[in-house]
Parts: structure tokens; sequence; C-alpha cells
């Protein structure tokens, strides 16, 4: 099993997607075994769950983002009553 290395937002963002996609391939099948090694009580590392848990939310995350664009960038909105 290979092991995975905890990395950045930003370390995230200067890869492209198709090696977010290589380690996301990496991290999924490495959470599964930890899995069964914290459910057979074999290993107590709860944290190495965790860990990988977050790094494939970044990742999903990351791959999902939608570029702004001039139609999609947010616009101001209307001041409310209280701060006129």
């Amino acid at each position: 099993m290979a092991n995975i290395t905890k990395h950045t937002v930003k370390e995230l963002r200067k890869m492209s997607k198709k090696d977010r996609d290589e380690l996301l391939k990496k991290a999924l099948p490495q959470k599964g075994h930890v899995n069964l090694h914290l459910k057979a009580g074999e290993k107590k590392t709860p944290h190495e769950k965790a860990k990988l848990k977050k790094l494939i939310a970044r990742i999903h995350t990351l791959n999902s983002e939608i570029p702004l664009t001039k139609e999609t960038k947010p616009t101001e909105t209307n001041p409310t009553e209280n701060e006129k």
C-alpha cells in the first residue's frame, strides 16, 4: 500500500487535475485499508483515517470548483435598511 503524504490546499491547487485524480485513486483504497484495521482493532490510528478523509475532501472540492467567469462573478448586493 502506497504511503500518502498530507498535502496542503496550496500544494493541491498547484497540481493538475490529472495529478489530483491519481492521488485520489491512491488515497481511497488506503482509507479503506485503514478503516478495516480500525474496525478489527489491529491498529489504533484514527488520526490516519482523519488525515486521509481530509485529503480526499480537499481533492473533491478542488476538482469540482467552477472557474469564475464574467457571468458567474459575484455582484454587489443592495444595502439593507440598516446600512443606509
